[in-house]
Order: C-alpha cells, then structure tokens, then sequence
C-alpha cells in the first residue's frame, strides 16, 4: 500500500505550497504590521519593532525546518507529536500578551488572519489520496479531513463577515466564535482519533510529506493561529 508517483508528487506540491503560503502570509502580515507601528516613531522604536518582526519570522522558519526534517526521518510518533503541538501553542499564546507582540496583533486586520484558515481545505488529502490508497485509518482520515476541509471553506464567509460588518454586531461575533470553536474542536479530535483508531493503518509506514503535518499544519500551527486570531478579533474591539 503506498502512492504512486504522481501521487506522491502532487502531494508533496501540495503540502509544500501550503508551507511556502503560511511562511509568505506571515512576513506580509507582519510586515504590514511593522510598517504601520514605525510611523512616526523614533529611529530606536522603529528598530525595536523591525527586531521584533524578524525575530518572529526567524522563529516561524526555524519551527517549519524542524518539522521538515524530523519528518523525513519519519519521527512522528506521539511523544514527539505532543512537545512539537504544545510547545509553539503555549509559548505562543503567552507571547501575545507582550506588549510588543500585542501590538503586532493589534495591528493586522482580522480578516486577513482569517483567511489564513483557508490553508486547511488541503487537509482533504487525509481522504484522498492517503486513506484510499490504505495509509491512513478511515477513522482518523475521516473525522481529520472533513473537519478541515470545513474549517478552511467556513473561513472564506466568516473573513468576509467580519470584514463587511466589522465585530460590533452580536451575530457577527457569534459567527467567528463558532467558526473558532469548530476549528479548535478539529483539531483536537484529529488528535484524539489518531491515538483512538491510529494515524498509519497497522503494518504501514507513512512517509513524507503526510508526515510533516501533525509536526507542523495540523493542531500546532492551526490552533496557535485560532488563537492569535481571537486575541486580534478581541484587541481592535476595544480600540
């Protein structure tokens, strides 16, 4: 049971697009970020905030080339899955709260860290070719691959809610939270079904690229971006 060629290739385009999207959206967000907080600032403030913009861009490749090469070793089990998901998920989520970062966030549209979401309609690959192909348990694949593909499609109406009404009406807030909490809940189940029913099916060796994403795109990047998301959605309110 393994992919064919084409398979493998178009995989692997896939899944590397959708690295080179999050590297790229990143520097353009928080390049724009940095470009509005250094107006008419000091030569030392501008300095700070560049310093600040890089060392986090350094940080986003550094955890996406880690994740790559542990990978393609196929070191995917779950004592290594569960440092790589909790640790950027914590460590950043308790950075936001810095004032420096905080502002950062502040600072990027919403809806543009919204649309970011849409990164997860790739997730689809879960079904197909994987769990056709007898790679992946039907139970993971299933519940992992909808949820996904649903989060990053819902994505496209909810970035575009908030940016048509903004947040100041109710059903506009419970649309993104809802939409928030159905991401969150996706990824955890993800996880829980890959302990439950298994990632590989049993006696099968998954191989890269599938493998780079519980390291890095699947709950690690998903849900610290979930709650970067709510954090901005919740700072330009009180602005």
């Amino acid at each position: 049971m393994e992919l064919s060629a084409i398979q493998t290739y178009l995989s692997t385009v896939v899944i590397m697009g959708v690295g080179t999207f999050i590297l790229m959206a990143s520097s353009a967000y928080l390049g724009y970020a940095s470009s509005q907080l250094r107006q008419n600032k000091s030569q030392q403030e501008q300095n700070t905030i560049s310093n600040v913009v890089w060392y986090l861009l350094a940080l986003i490749a550094l955890w996406f080339s880690v994740a790559l090469a542990a990978s393609t070793g196929n070191f995917t089990s779950i004592p290594l899955v569960v440092p790589f998901a909790l640790v950027p998920i914590i460590g950043g989520a308790l950075l936001s709260f810095q004032p420096k970062l905080k502002k950062l966030i502040e600072t990027i549209p919403t809806h543009w860290l919204i649309y970011l979401q849409t990164y997860r309609i790739a997730g689809g690959l879960f079904i197909f070719p994987y769990m056709t192909e007898g790679i992946l348990t039907q139970g993971f694949s299933i519940n992992a691959g909808i949820g996904d593909m649903l989060t990053g499609i819902l994505a496209l109406p909810v970035a575009w809610l908030v940016l048509k009404h903004g947040a100041g009406k109710t059903w506009v807030r419970t649309a993104f939270y809802a939409w928030t909490a159905l991401g969150i809940l996706d990824l955890i189940v993800a996880f829980g079904s890959a302990g439950y029913f298994g990632f590989a099916v049993e006696g099968v060796q998954p191989l890269f690229p599938i493998t780079t994403i519980p390291l890095f795109f699947g709950p690690p990047f998903g849900i610290l971006i979930h709650i970067i998301t709510v954090r901005n959605f919740q700072l330009r309110q009180q602005t």
